[in-house]
């Protein structure tokens, strides 16, 4: 059974809490390093406070943002939209609907054993910690793995479009992930306008043909060799 196709939190709602709270984290370290700088503090000293009392009190703020960031009607409704098998899902209005309905009047007729195990009478779960008679083995699930990132200057909204499955202006899926879509100047800037780019310190020798077919060296500039051949 694919437990994620049918939870509404996994579908649509916990990638964009979680992006939420990652744009709130990110927001609290730019403005602590902005009121550093605006102390007169070098950027080379510049140093976030991470020490427990400090993320403590910032709980809330995070959970605030978080909140108001999902607070979002349409949104939640697309979320059990999104958990679909077929011509039906778990919104509402599927589940009422009248097709739905006659499936399931019909079933006694279509599948008995289906109409069966749904009717039949459940027990009340012991509290002994013994596994009732008949019942199936719990099965154990795995650890999470790791999840896609989503760059944090992409806005919570946009992860809701791409969540629903919609295309987002100016942005890219990389690894699972949405991310800063790449411009023609930056791509020509770059020197590579086809193949895969690898950058590696100017020092080396390794070449296009050392990192197989489709890859390309992008060679590290080195600024202290340009200003002398400027006469800098």
């Amino acid at each position: 059974m694919h437990r994620g196709l049918w939870q509404p939190c996994d579908v649509g709602i916990q990638c964009p809490l979680k992006h939420a709270v990652k744009r709130s984290q990110q927001t609290a370290a730019i403005k602590e390093v902005y009121s550093q700088l605006q102390t007169g503090v070098d950027s080379c000293n510049v140093r976030l406070d991470t020490k427990l009392g400090t993320l403590r009190d910032r709980v809330p703020e995070t959970l605030i943002h978080a909140f108001n960031a999902m607070n979002q009607e349409d949104k939640i409704q697309k979320a059990f939209e999104l958990c679909c098998s077929g011509n039906f899902n778990l919104s509402h209005s599927s589940l009422t609907s009248r097709p739905l309905r006659l499936i399931l009047d019909s079933l006694p007729q279509t599948n008995p054993d289906l109409a069966s195990a749904i009717t039949a009478p459940r027990k009340q779960p012991c509290n002994d910690g013994k596994r009732l008679p008949g019942s199936s083995s719990v099965t154990v699930e795995t650890e999470f793995t790791d999840t896609p990132e989503d760059d944090a200057d992409v806005m919570v909204e946009e992860v809701f479009e791409h969540v629903a499955g919609c295309a987002v202006d100016g942005l890219e899926v990389i690894d699972g992930g949405l991310q800063a879509a790449s411009t023609y100047a930056e791509e020509a800037e770059s020197g590579v306008l086809l193949g895969e780019t690898t950058l590696i310190p100017s020092s080396s020798g390794l070449q296009n043909c050392d990192l197989g077919r489709g890859r390309r060296v992008r060679q590290a500039r080195n600024l202290e060799e340009e200003m002398a051949i400027a006469n800098f």
